[in-house]
């Protein structure tokens, strides 16, 4: 008899602990947390969007958040391209670029920034970022 009474309340607290632990998650969720890998994952979209230089016959856009522009983060951010097909590409695919804070800081004084998008299916994109 004792042991059903200790088993029904191990099950009760595995029960506590996994829903305190799913309300965590979902608040962090809905808080906007970020992942440590510093991707850009704000709520806020607005911006202004960037299309890359034609490669293989194709471009991609990325949005330059203003809330990177107006907070600055210090680890810099990355932004991941418009998924993009055509005639050369069975399917979509798309780019990241990393801008560091830097460069955040030389777009949002009005310099023009120009970076190389990360490989994706053997060719890159170029991208020239001033604020629009």
């Amino acid at each position: 008899m004792e042991y059903k009474k200790e088993e029904k309340m191990n099950q009760k607290n595995l029960l506590k602990i996994l829903s305190i632990l799913f309300i965590g998650i979902f608040l962090c969720l809905e808080a906007g947390c970020k992942s440590s890998s510093n991707s850009t994952s704000s709520s806020d979209t607005s911006g202004f969007q960037v299309t890359s230089s034609a490669t293989n016959g194709h471009t991609h856009s990325v949005t330059i958040l203003s809330a990177d522009l107006a907070s600055l983060p210090a680890a810099g951010a990355t932004y991941t391209s418009t998924s993009s097909g055509g005639s050369y590409y069975s399917s979509g695919h798309t780019h990241t670029i990393f801008l560091s804070q830097q460069q955040l800081t030389a777009i949002n004084s009005g310099s023009t920034v120009t970076v190389t998008s990360s490989v994706t299916e053997s060719h890159t994109h170029d991208w020239v970022i001033t604020k629009s």
